[in-house]
């Protein structure tokens, strides 16, 4: 029978995996071999995109029928953008009004 509460037992671990005690969550020892830059990828929703950049949803998917914009990766039925592509084409952007002005 589950409780509808949490456990006050710490969580459940295995061999040389360690535990977060505060968010339950097991941590195997190769992740703690990940590089830097693969730790910090982030995968972002259409909503945080369109805020990222400002433009609207028909232009995002527009833009990115003519491979102006990065495109989404699907789970399972959900378009996620890789967050550094996102900020590496406002880079762009950023740099190529900035090369007209000049």
């Amino acid at each position: 029978m589950r409780r509808a509460f949490p456990s006050k037992r710490p969580a459940a671990k295995t061999r040389g995996q360690t535990v977060n005690h505060d968010r339950r969550e097991l941590q195997a020892p190769a992740a703690a071999a990940q590089t830097v830059s693969a730790k910090s990828e982030r995968l972002i929703r259409l909503p945080q995109v369109l805020t990222l950049v400002g433009i609207g949803k028909t232009t995002v998917y527009a833009m990115i029928k003519s491979g102006e914009f990065p495109r989404p990766r699907k789970v399972r039925n959900i378009s996620l953008w890789v967050e550094s592509e996102v900020q590496n084409w406002i880079r762009g952007v950023v740099e190529d009004r900035g090369e007209r002005q000049a």
